[in-house]
């Protein structure tokens, strides 16, 4: 059976994994590792050692990129452990790598959200990630 992992959530007993079964049927599968996000993820992208998180939290709040050293980081990808935090404009959602570059949407762009983005940003932005991240 296809099981594909959601969530993952902590009870009195351990961790308890939720699943979104598809009904078909072949071996079920487990995961060789387990790692920690936190709240509100909207995006995940890979560049060389970085692991790149993209945070929404609504209309009302900015949004967050973050940035973790996998190298370093191997189990606890949540704020407190993050190597670089980005204020966004609201309403930021995917994150995609090409090559040097960083492609980042913003669900302000659709229709139904455009009035209500601080700004409403209708274009995919791009940017190379090493002057994003300079120090």
């Amino acid at each position: 059976m296809h099981r594909y992992l959601i969530s993952t959530t902590e009870d009195e007993d351990g961790k308890e994994v939720h699943a979104l079964d598809t009904g078909k049927s072949t071996e079920e599968a487990y995961p060789d590792d387990v790692d920690k996000i936190g709240k509100e993820i909207q995006g995940l992208a890979f560049y060389r050692e970085k692991l790149m998180l993209s945070r929404s939290a609504g209309r009302k709040k900015d949004s967050t990129l973050l940035s973790f050293d996998r190298l370093k980081e191997t189990e606890n990808f949540t704020d407190k452990n993050a190597s670089t935090e980005i204020t966004m404009p609201s309403y930021l959602e995917q994150i995609a790598v090409d090559g040097k570059q960083l492609y980042i949407l913003f669900e302000s762009g659709a229709y139904p959200y455009r009035a209500h983005g601080n700004p409403s940003i209708d274009r995919v932005l791009r940017v190379e990630i090493d002057s994003l991240f300079a120090e």
